[in-house]
């Protein structure tokens, strides 16, 4: 049991929303939580969130992945491992991080039934899908409980997850995370919430607390997020394309390097420094060129064409 009660403002749980059940979310102290997905962010994440219920006396983190000896620095810190399926039914909050998804340019559907999702696209990896599939077809009632999806996606794939997890009676919050895994593993990552307002209210002291140096609130609806997420991509990219063209420019009037990197770090901060320089804050290259094809699919539906993607 629980010995600390954290209370959340003036939030009263049971007033979210007349069509799910919050009898058991008056304090933070009173949630269960579970993770799904241990990659190196999915794991980096988890264990500064089992770190923190640990620190004030929290019910230990239930957690779930395909291979389930990733997860055994989370047992060592008092993390439980048990099946996706238990991890549904005895968490209240769940959590999940799996491998992105690399869309093609072919159109991809979903469809509801029976409380089931199908999710059929060009992807060599149906990770999301198994797991919302697995969730909705778990055996028991999801009603009430709040999925926190930290995973980078299109905007449409989360808008089509939200209607079937929220057809059966559940809340759906998009959380992308801005930041590589070394950031993940000291807890400063940014992140993008978007949600039910109370939703996100419930949640946000965990990712403030564990995860993120800043919770950035992006709207009501999920796929807001993911819109967020995916302008940054944008922003991104287009500096890359500026300051490689800056670099060629200065290498060919023979302006010192170091010079041009200075300028750059002085005038336009550090991260625009780290991309000139290469060395980081992002993920690398491939994941970058993913979640740009993801922010420049979401720009072609909503009509617009960009000069970086569209040369």
């Amino acid at each position: 049991m629980c010995t600390q009660s954290i209370h959340i403002g003036n939030l009263d749980p049971l007033s979210f929303n007349s069509n799910h059940s919050y009898s058991q979310m008056t304090t933070i102290n009173e949630l269960r939580l579970g993770w799904i997905g241990l990659g190196s962010m999915g794991l980096a994440m988890a264990l500064n969130m089992q770190r923190y219920l640990e620190e004030h006396n929290l019910a230990a983190l239930k957690y779930h992945n395909r291979t389930m000896s990733r997860g055994d620095p989370l047992k060592e810190l008092g993390a439980a491992p048990c099946s996706l399926e238990i991890l549904v039914r005895q968490s209240d909050v769940i959590f999940i991080s799996v491998m992105r998804l690399r869309f093609s340019s072919s159109a991809f559907r979903v469809q509801l039934s029976a409380n089931r999702l199908h999710h059929e696209q060009v992807s060599d990896d149906q990770a999301l899908h198994s797991v919302a599939d697995r969730i909705l077809g778990s055996g028991g009632t999801i009603t009430g409980k709040i999925f926190v999806d930290t995973t980078t996606l299109h905007p449409s794939t989360t808008a089509f997850t939200t209607a079937g997890i929220t057809a059966a009676g559940a809340t759906w919050i998009a959380a992308p995370v801005f930041g590589a895994t070394p950031v993940a593993r000291t807890g400063q990552l940014l992140v993008a919430v978007a949600g039910p307002a109370p939703a996100v209210t419930l949640i946000s002291p965990f990712l403030e607390s564990a995860i993120a140096r800043r919770v950035l609130t992006a709207g009501d609806e999920p796929a807001q997020a993911l819109l967020l997420k995916t302008t940054s991509n944008f922003i991104g990219a287009g500096l890359m394309y500026l300051l490689s063209e800056a670099h060629t420019l200065a290498e060919k009037a023979s302006l010192p390097a170091s010079g041009l990197e200075a300028l750059v770090e002085h005038n336009f901060g550090a991260y625009a420094r780290h991309v000139l320089s290469g060395r980081g804050p992002g993920a690398g290259f491939g994941l970058g060129a993913r979640d740009e094809g993801c922010g420049a699919r979401a720009e072609h539906c909503g009509g617009c064409r960009g000069a970086v993607e569209g040369g």
